[in-house]
């Protein structure tokens, strides 16, 4: 079942790609013995790529291209190039990004499931599949993974402080030792921001959670991202296959640890 809330705090879903691209790499010279991230030339390359994949999303109905990186300056590994976005009614919360060794796809709100979001996420890997350079297209995907960011805004945390929240509500429990407690200054709570990587059979589970600001507002961020730790061949089935899998767990997780508050999310029926 893929329960959907009215009052979600779903900031963002990313469904996200990664390859090792094939384009001629250069290797910039470190300061005092430190290594540096190859950069990666092939303009040319990268160009008759996203104008081949630009056109096929076009077609979709992404029909507004930003250019994130100038032509012709040289990109890193899994660096975002171009953005396209949609003024369809129905797609202006969703985008797609692609760079050198990278595809992902976007949803913000309104979102309404995973059900609804899947078929912009197929149309969006196909066309990547069709479109990516001859030498690259039987490259297999390493990671494939989808992340869940979601804001608890002060509607959903009903006051309590990020440990309270973490502790009450998603059932995280930290314990600091005593040496620690006695510098907290004035009695106050500490403020904790976690980051936990569970593996598991198809993956690895990475979650942080921890205060930040939203849009001026004091939110609780849980970030879920589930990735796969081995290759996935560059099929649109097994692609797929991949990410109802980590929906599947990601889901699981979520509606698990937010039970004490689903009455404030407002669970649709």
């Amino acid at each position: 079942m893929d329960e959907t809330f009215k009052n979600a705090p779903l900031l963002e879903i990313i469904a996200e790609l990664r390859w090792q691209t094939s384009l001629p790499a250069i290797q910039p010279a470190g300061q005092q013995g430190v290594a540096l991230p190859p950069l990666f030339l092939g303009t040319v390359q990268i160009d008759n790529f996203l104008h081949r994949l630009g056109g096929e999303i076009y077609k979709l109905g992404f029909q507004r291209m930003e250019r994130m990186i100038p032509t012709g300056l040289p990109v890193l590994q899994g660096q975002a190039i171009c953005r396209y976005r949609s003024d369809t009614e129905n797609l202006t919360n969703i985008l797609y990004q692609v760079g050198a060794g990278l595809f992902s796809a976007h949803a913000t709100p309104p979102y309404r499931s995973w059900k609804h979001f899947r078929p912009s996420v197929e149309h969006g890997v196909e066309v990547l599949l069709q479109t990516r350079e001859p030498n690259e297209r039987d490259l297999p995907f390493n990671p494939v993974s989808l992340r869940y960011l979601d804001g608890f805004r002060p509607d959903l945390t009903e006051g309590r402080q990020v440990g309270e929240f973490l502790s009450d509500v998603l059932k995280i429990k930290l314990t600091l030792p005593d040496v620690l407690i006695q510098h907290l200054q004035g009695g106050k709570s500490p403020k904790p921001f976690l980051i936990v990587t569970v593996p598991s059979e198809h993956g690895a589970l990475r979650i942080s959670t921890g205060e930040a600001v939203v849009n001026g507002v004091t939110t609780i961020l849980l970030d879920m991202t589930f990735s796969t730790i081995e290759p996935i061949a560059a099929e649109l089935a097994k692609v797929l296959e991949s990410f109802d899998r980590a929906h599947s767990v990601l889901h699981d997780i979520f509606i698990g640890i937010t039970k004490p508050i689903h009455h404030l999310m407002q669970l649709e029926q």
